[in-house]
C-alpha cells in the first residue's frame, strides 16, 4: 500500500471464492475463471460497500437517503403550467417514488399517449402493483375520463 493512502475498507480486502464455479474449468481455463472470480467478487464489494468505500476515500461523505434524485418519469419535465407540477402537454410530472394518493408508490412509467401517462405502482394497503392513468390536466380530457369511469363502473358491477 503506497504511504499517505488509507486502508481499504474491509468490504474490500475480504476473500470470496463463490462468485463463479470452476470446478468443471480445465487447464489453463482454470486461471482465467480464478481470475473472473476474483474481479466479480470485488465488483460486488465495491457496488455493496460504495458508501463505505466512499468514506474512507472522503471522510467528510455522508449518504442520506432523503437526498437521493428521483428519477424523472415524464417528459418533457419542465415545469410550465398548474403551479409548477404539469409540463407544458398538461401532463403531471412524475418522479420514481413520488405519492400519489397517500395509497400509491410509483414505481415506474408504462406509457404514454394522447389523454396523458399510465404508471407503474405499488398499492401500499394491498401491496400488489397498479397500473394507475394519469389524464392531462385538459377539460376535454377530463371529462372524457369521466365517461371512461362511468363504462368501467359499469362493466364492473356487471
Amino acid at each position: 500500500m503506497p504511504q499517505g493512502m488509507p486502508p481499504l475498507p474491509s468490504v474490500l480486502t475480504q476473500s470470496s471464492d463463490s462468485a463463479f464455479g470452476a470446478s468443471s474449468i480445465r487447464g489453463g481455463e482454470r486461471q482465467h475463471a480464478s481470475f473472473l472470480r476474483r474481479d466479480a467478487a470485488v465488483l460486488k464489494k465495491v457496488t455493496v460497500g460504495l458508501t463505505q468505500l466512499y468514506g474512507t476515500c472522503n471522510p467528510s461523505f455522508s449518504y442520506e437517503p432523503s437526498r437521493k434524485p428521483k428519477r424523472v418519469l415524464t417528459k418533457p419535465s419542465t415545469p410550465a403550467e398548474n403551479g409548477g407540477l404539469d409540463n407544458s402537454k398538461g401532463d403531471l410530472i412524475i418522479h420514481v417514488g413520488d405519492d400519489i394518493g397517500g395509497r400509491y408508490t410509483v414505481i415506474d412509467m408504462l406509457g404514454s399517449g394522447t389523454f396523458g401517462q399510465v404508471v407503474k405502482a405499488l398499492d401500499n394497503l394491498t401491496k400488489m402493483h397498479v397500473a394507475i392513468k394519469l389524464v392531462k390536466n385538459k377539460r376535454a380530457y377530463t371529462m372524457q375520463a369521466a365517461s371512461e369511469i362511468i363504462i368501467l363502473t359499469f362493466v364492473r358491477e356487471r
